[in-house]
């Protein structure tokens, strides 16, 4: 059914989900028992499109409560949605990895030369025919590499081995 609110401030409305708060001339969809209908009429606040759903049978008299009050129909949505959304930063996780391990390969030296590689993130390594050579360097370690003599080039290699 269609619910919207004709009063000048936000109003609650009582839903088969649970507790639902509509601003004012906004309209929701939702799906509210029978049981409410004279509530919802004797307070005048809405204008309802639709028709009621029946009673539960079950003898029940309200959506099943948490401790905090809070319908355990609204905590399982809360609980789905940020299982989607885990799955979803996994897979940009995934994906920024890719796209990290791309940049890496495109970035790397053709020549056997040593020279210097940028990783991202403030990290720079040495790099000989493509492959890893020193430890992960920061940038104040490595921006006079490339003026050093060859054999210069060697001994700083020799002295920042990976560990």
């Amino acid at each position: 059914m269609k619910i919207t609110n004709t009063q000048a401030g936000p109003r609650g409305v009582n839903t088969v989900a649970g507790p639902m708060l509509v601003e004012p001339g906004q309209t929701i969809e939702a799906k509210v028992y029978a049981r409410e209908r004279e509530h919802i009429e004797a307070a005048g606040w809405f204008t309802i499109d639709g028709a009621y759903e029946a009673d539960p049978t079950d003898g029940a008299t309200r959506a099943p409560m948490n401790d905090d009050g809070s319908t355990k129909g609204a905590l399982i949505a809360k609980e789905q949605e940020i299982a989607d959304l885990q799955q979803t930063v996994k897979a940009k996780d995934a994906e920024i990895g890719d796209l990290q391990q791309k940049l890496a390969a495109s970035t790397k030296p053709a020549s056997d030369d040593l020279s210097v590689l940028d990783k991202g993130r403030g990290w720079f390594v040495i790099v000989k025919d493509g492959a890893e050579v020193t430890k992960s360097l920061r940038e104040d370690d490595v921006k006079d590499f490339d003026k050093l003599s060859d054999s210069d080039k060697a001994a700083f290699v020799d002295r920042h081995k990976p560990e």
